[in-house]
Protein backbone atom coordinates (compact mmCIF):
# COMPACT_ATOMS: atom_id res chain seq x y z
CA UNK A 1 0.00 0.00 0.00
CA UNK A 2 1.51 3.38 -0.91
CA UNK A 3 1.07 6.83 0.98
CA UNK A 4 -2.30 7.92 0.59
CA UNK A 5 -4.85 10.01 1.54
CA UNK A 6 -8.21 8.70 2.92
CA UNK A 7 -11.49 8.59 4.69
CA UNK A 8 -11.85 7.76 8.69
CA UNK A 9 -14.45 5.22 7.76
CA UNK A 10 -11.80 3.65 5.25
CA UNK A 11 -9.26 2.54 7.52
CA UNK A 12 -8.70 -1.02 8.09
CA UNK A 13 -8.71 -2.09 11.32
CA UNK A 14 -7.18 -5.11 13.11
CA UNK A 15 -7.40 -6.17 17.13
CA UNK A 16 -3.16 -5.86 16.89
CA UNK A 17 -3.35 -1.84 16.17
CA UNK A 18 -1.76 0.29 18.57
CA UNK A 19 -3.86 3.43 19.01
CA UNK A 20 -2.52 6.70 20.53
CA UNK A 21 -5.93 9.02 21.77
CA UNK A 22 -6.77 11.82 23.88
CA UNK A 23 -6.77 10.36 27.40
CA UNK A 24 -10.46 9.32 28.35
CA UNK A 25 -8.81 8.59 32.26
CA UNK A 26 -8.48 12.39 32.41
CA UNK A 27 -12.09 13.27 31.11
CA UNK A 28 -13.46 10.65 33.85
CA UNK A 29 -11.09 11.87 36.84
CA UNK A 30 -11.95 15.33 35.68
CA UNK A 31 -15.80 14.71 36.04
CA UNK A 32 -15.57 12.55 39.33
CA UNK A 33 -13.53 15.39 40.74
CA UNK A 34 -16.08 17.98 39.79
CA UNK A 35 -18.58 15.68 41.44
CA UNK A 36 -16.91 14.77 44.27
CA UNK A 37 -15.77 18.40 45.09
CA UNK A 38 -19.66 19.78 44.87
CA UNK A 39 -20.98 17.03 47.23
CA UNK A 40 -18.45 17.74 49.92
CA UNK A 41 -19.15 21.90 49.54
CA UNK A 42 -22.88 20.66 49.97
CA UNK A 43 -22.56 18.49 53.10
CA UNK A 44 -19.24 20.20 54.80
CA UNK A 45 -20.11 23.84 53.85
CA UNK A 46 -17.39 26.40 53.49
CA UNK A 47 -16.96 28.83 54.27
CA UNK A 48 -20.67 29.47 54.37
CA UNK A 49 -23.36 27.02 52.95
CA UNK A 50 -24.75 29.92 50.69
CA UNK A 51 -21.19 30.51 49.24
CA UNK A 52 -20.61 26.79 48.45
CA UNK A 53 -24.03 26.27 47.18
CA UNK A 54 -22.88 29.24 44.68
CA UNK A 55 -19.49 27.70 44.17
CA UNK A 56 -21.05 23.75 44.02
CA UNK A 57 -23.80 25.53 41.62
CA UNK A 58 -20.95 27.17 38.94
CA UNK A 59 -18.74 24.32 38.84
CA UNK A 60 -21.55 22.14 38.17
CA UNK A 61 -22.75 24.64 35.62
CA UNK A 62 -19.01 24.44 33.34
CA UNK A 63 -18.98 21.05 33.54
CA UNK A 64 -22.17 21.48 32.36
CA UNK A 65 -20.84 23.21 29.27
CA UNK A 66 -18.06 21.15 28.90
CA UNK A 67 -19.90 17.98 28.47
CA UNK A 68 -19.56 18.05 24.76
CA UNK A 69 -16.00 17.92 25.06
CA UNK A 70 -16.05 15.74 27.48
CA UNK A 71 -18.49 12.49 26.23
CA UNK A 72 -16.41 13.16 22.70
CA UNK A 73 -13.28 11.73 24.15
CA UNK A 74 -15.74 8.44 24.74
CA UNK A 75 -16.26 8.37 20.66
CA UNK A 76 -14.50 6.22 17.97
CA UNK A 77 -13.46 9.44 16.13
CA UNK A 78 -11.24 10.14 19.50
CA UNK A 79 -7.62 8.80 17.40
CA UNK A 80 -4.58 10.64 16.79
CA UNK A 81 -2.36 8.06 15.18
CA UNK A 82 -2.78 4.24 14.49
CA UNK A 83 0.22 1.91 14.30
CA UNK A 84 -1.43 -0.60 12.11
CA UNK A 85 0.39 -4.29 10.56
CA UNK A 86 1.25 -2.33 7.11
CA UNK A 87 2.16 1.21 8.25
CA UNK A 88 1.01 4.68 10.16
CA UNK A 89 -2.31 5.83 10.35
CA UNK A 90 -2.34 9.69 11.04
CA UNK A 91 -5.64 11.32 11.59
CA UNK A 92 -5.90 15.47 11.18
CA UNK A 93 -9.11 15.93 11.98
CA UNK A 94 -10.11 16.85 15.57
CA UNK A 95 -12.54 14.12 18.15
CA UNK A 96 -14.66 17.66 18.58
CA UNK A 97 -15.27 18.23 14.88
CA UNK A 98 -16.80 14.59 14.52
CA UNK A 99 -19.98 16.15 13.08
CA UNK A 100 -18.17 17.64 9.94
CA UNK A 101 -18.73 15.34 6.84
CA UNK A 102 -17.88 11.77 6.88
CA UNK A 103 -16.86 12.20 3.02
CA UNK A 104 -13.31 14.38 3.32
CA UNK A 105 -10.08 12.76 3.76
CA UNK A 106 -8.98 13.26 6.96
CA UNK A 107 -6.24 10.64 7.30
CA UNK A 108 -2.73 9.73 5.88
CA UNK A 109 -1.35 6.65 5.04
CA UNK A 110 2.47 6.41 5.65
CA UNK A 111 3.64 2.64 4.79
CA UNK A 112 6.64 1.70 7.57
CA UNK A 113 8.95 1.39 4.06
CA UNK A 114 8.96 5.27 3.58
CA UNK A 115 9.92 6.19 7.03
CA UNK A 116 13.47 6.37 7.37
CA UNK A 117 13.68 6.86 10.95
CA UNK A 118 11.23 8.01 14.08
CA UNK A 119 12.67 10.13 17.07
CA UNK A 120 10.97 11.56 20.64
CA UNK A 121 11.55 15.26 20.33
CA UNK A 122 10.88 17.23 24.18
CA UNK A 123 10.94 20.74 23.82
CA UNK A 124 11.56 22.59 27.48
CA UNK A 125 11.18 26.07 27.88
CA UNK A 126 11.32 28.20 30.79
CA UNK A 127 9.06 31.35 30.76
CA UNK A 128 9.64 34.25 33.37
CA UNK A 129 6.47 36.42 34.25
CA UNK A 130 6.83 40.24 35.12
CA UNK A 131 7.20 38.89 38.82
CA UNK A 132 9.87 36.99 38.21
CA UNK A 133 8.18 34.12 38.57
CA UNK A 134 9.54 31.06 36.32
CA UNK A 135 7.10 28.61 34.45
CA UNK A 136 8.45 25.35 32.82
CA UNK A 137 6.98 24.57 30.00
CA UNK A 138 7.34 20.87 27.91
CA UNK A 139 6.22 20.17 24.76
CA UNK A 140 6.50 16.55 23.04
CA UNK A 141 5.93 15.42 19.62
CA UNK A 142 7.02 12.49 17.41
CA UNK A 143 9.41 13.51 14.62
CA UNK A 144 9.61 11.65 11.23
CA UNK A 145 11.80 10.91 8.63
CA UNK A 146 10.58 9.83 5.16
CA UNK A 147 13.44 8.35 3.12
CA UNK A 148 12.50 8.57 -0.90
CA UNK A 149 14.68 5.83 -2.63
CA UNK A 150 15.54 6.28 -5.79
CA UNK A 151 15.94 3.61 -8.29
CA UNK A 152 20.03 2.00 -8.77
CA UNK A 153 19.64 3.43 -12.65
CA UNK A 154 19.41 7.15 -11.31
CA UNK A 155 22.85 8.76 -12.66
CA UNK A 156 25.24 9.45 -9.87
CA UNK A 157 25.40 13.50 -10.38
CA UNK A 158 21.65 13.39 -10.13
CA UNK A 159 21.83 11.80 -6.43
CA UNK A 160 23.38 15.21 -4.95
CA UNK A 161 23.60 17.70 -7.51
CA UNK A 162 26.31 20.25 -6.99
CA UNK A 163 27.87 18.46 -4.64
CA UNK A 164 30.90 17.80 -6.53
CA UNK A 165 34.50 18.74 -4.98
CA UNK A 166 37.67 18.14 -7.46
CA UNK A 167 35.70 15.40 -9.58
CA UNK A 168 34.37 13.78 -7.22
CA UNK A 169 30.86 13.01 -5.59
CA UNK A 170 30.23 14.32 -2.21
CA UNK A 171 27.84 11.20 -1.50
CA UNK A 172 24.76 10.45 -2.30
CA UNK A 173 22.11 12.67 -0.27
CA UNK A 174 18.33 11.94 -0.20
CA UNK A 175 15.85 14.45 0.44
CA UNK A 176 14.39 14.21 4.15
CA UNK A 177 11.03 15.26 5.24
CA UNK A 178 10.35 15.99 8.72
CA UNK A 179 6.79 16.05 10.09
CA UNK A 180 5.93 17.29 13.23
CA UNK A 181 2.86 16.16 15.02
CA UNK A 182 2.04 17.95 18.16
CA UNK A 183 0.43 16.40 20.89
CA UNK A 184 -2.88 17.91 19.54
CA UNK A 185 -2.65 15.99 15.85
CA UNK A 186 -1.99 19.46 13.80
CA UNK A 187 0.74 19.82 12.17
CA UNK A 188 2.72 23.10 12.17
CA UNK A 189 3.11 25.63 9.02
CA UNK A 190 7.07 25.40 8.61
CA UNK A 191 7.42 29.24 9.98
CA UNK A 192 6.31 27.89 12.67
CA UNK A 193 8.26 25.35 13.62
Amino acid sequence: MAMGVMRAGEVPTTPRDRIFRSSRLYAAMLVLGCIAACAAMIFFPWPRPTAACVISAVILLVLLLAHRMIAARFHPSNWLLRLGDDGLFIHFRSYLNEHLSAEDPTVVFLPYSDVRSARMVRERTKIRDTNHAVTRQTIRWVELERGLIRPRWWPRWRRNPGARVRGKSAGTAVPQLFTKITPCGCKPHPSCA
